[in-house]
C-alpha cells in the first residue's frame, strides 16, 4: 500500500507539472478589439455555442487570431475551470504524433521516458482540447483520432488499459478541408465529426476598420511588456492603416514590436519606418498604387477597392477556377465568387461548375 501510495503521488505530481506548463504557455488572454460587424457576429456565435459541448472549428488564414477565439470560446463555456490544451498539429513530427497525443507507458519504445508520459489528450480531461492546424494531421493518425473523439477513450502506447477522457473539441485550420477530403488527404468521416459548428475568421484586409483599434491595443501591450512609453505619430498611424497586412494580426503585432523596440525616441515618426516598412509597403501594391499614399481628394475605400480589383483580375487571368483563385488570394471560394460579381469580372462558369450554384 505504501508503494502504491508513493506511485500515485509521483503520477499526480507529473500530471500537475505538465498541466502547469501547458496552462502557462499563453495564460494571458488579449481582449478582442474590433469595430467590424464580422467580428461582432463571430463573438455572438461564440456566446451562443459556448455553453454546449458541440465541436467547433475555426477557419481562416494564418495570423488572423483563430487560437484567440478558441480561448474565448473556452472562457465562456462551462469548462472554464478545466484545462485548455492547445496542440499545434503542424509542429509535431509524424513519428512522434501518436506519443504526443496519447502518451506512452514506461519502456514502450527505445528512447522513451523511463516513467512514461501523459498524452495531451488525457491532459485535456474536463476541459477543452484545441487542435490547431488540424488539416496537417498525418493521414495514418486520423483514424485513431476519430476513434478517440467518438469514444472519448485513450490508450497510451504500450498500455492495455483504456482511460476515459471528457473534453470538448475545438479545432482550427487555414486549409480547405473539403479539398483535402476530395484529394484523399483527409478522412471524410473525421471531417464531418469536427465540422459541426464552422466559424470563419476574416482576414485583416477584409476588416480594415479594426486596424486602428488593434494598433492602439498592441502598442499599449508592447509598452507594458518591455517597460516602454512609445507613441506613434499620426503620420505613422496613417501609413500603417493603409497597409493591407497580408500576415494579418500576427504580422501587425510583430511589426509594431520591432518598430517600438528599435525607435530611439518616445515619439515614433515616419523616419523610423524607413528601411523596415517602405520596401514592404511598395512590394505589396501594384506599381500604379506605389505613389504617395495621400493626395487631395483621397478616398480610402475607393483606393482599397482599386487594389482589391487589381489583384482579383490578376488572379482571374492566372487561375482556371475560383478554387485556385481562393488559394492564391487567401480568400474563401464563396468570397471570390461574390467579389467577382461585385467587380463585374466575368466568371469562368465553363471551368468551374460550382459558380452556377451561387
Amino acid at each position: 500500500m505504501k508503494k502504491e501510495y508513493e506511485s500515485l503521488q509521483v503520477q499526480s505530481e507529473r500530471y500537475q507539472n505538465e498541466l502547469d506548463v501547458l496552462r502557462t504557455r499563453e495564460q494571458t488572454f488579449h481582449s478582442i478589439v474590433h469595430e467590424s460587424k464580422a467580428i461582432s457576429r463571430i463573438k455572438t456565435l461564440i456566446s451562443r455555442t459556448a455553453p454546449s459541448d458541440a465541436s467547433v472549428i475555426f477557419y481562416g488564414e494564418s495570423g488572423v487570431g483563430k487560437s484567440m477565439f478558441a480561448r474565448e470560446l473556452h472562457k465562456e463555456s462551462k469548462r472554464l475551470d478545466g484545462p485548455f490544451i492547445e496542440i499545434n498539429c503542424s509542429a509535431i513530427p509524424d513519428t512522434l504524433f501518436e506519443a504526443e497525443l496519447f502518451g506512452y507507458e514506461k519502456g514502450a519504445f527505445t528512447g522513451a521516458d523511463r516513467q512514461g508520459r501523459i498524452g495531451l489528450v488525457e491532459l485535456s480531461d474536463e476541459g477543452t482540447l484545441f487542435l490547431d492546424e488540424i488539416g496537417d494531421i498525418p493521414l495514418q493518425m486520423q483514424g485513431k483520432l476519430l476513434q478517440v473523439l467518438q469514444e472519448k477513450k485513450v490508450t497510451p502506447i504500450g498500455g492495455r488499459v483504456e482511460k476515459h477522457v471528457d473534453f470538448r473539441l475545438v479545432a482550427a485550420t487555414n486549409r480547405n478541408l473539403e479539398q483535402l477530403v476530395e484529394k484523399g488527404l483527409f478522412r471524410e468521416d473525421l471531417y464531418y465529426r469536427i465540422n459541426v459548428i464552422p466559424i470563419t475568421v476574416p482576414s485583416l484586409r477584409e476588416r480594415s476598420e479594426d486596424v486602428p483599434g488593434l494598433i492602439f491595443k498592441k502598442v499599449e501591450e508592447i509598452n507594458e511588456r518591455y517597460d516602454l512609453k512609445r507613441k506613434l505619430h499620426p503620420q505613422v498611424l496613417e501609413r500603417l492603416y493603409h497597409y493591407h497586412w497580408p500576415g494579418n494580426v500576427r504580422e501587425l503585432e510583430n511589426f509594431l514590436s520591432r518598430l517600438l523596440l528599435t525607435s530611439s525616441e518616445e515619439l515614433v515618426t515616419v523616419e523610423d519606418l524607413k528601411g523596415i516598412f517602405e520596401s514592404k509597403e511598395r512590394r505589396s501594391l501594384p506599381a500604379s498604387e506605389a505613389e504617395p499614399l495621400l493626395s487631395e481628394g483621397f478616398q480610402l475605400k475607393e483606393e482599397l477597392k482599386k487594389v482589391e480589383q487589381h489583384w482579383l483580375q490578376l488572379a482571374f487571368d492566372e487561375c482556371n477556377t475560383t478554387y485556385e483563385m481562393s488559394k492564391l488570394l487567401g480568400l474563401s471560394q464563396p468570397s471570390v465568387v461574390r467579389k467577382l460579381k461585385e467587380y463585374k469580372i466575368d466568371s469562368k462558369t465553363n471551368r468551374d461548375p460550382k459558380i452556377n450554384q451561387n
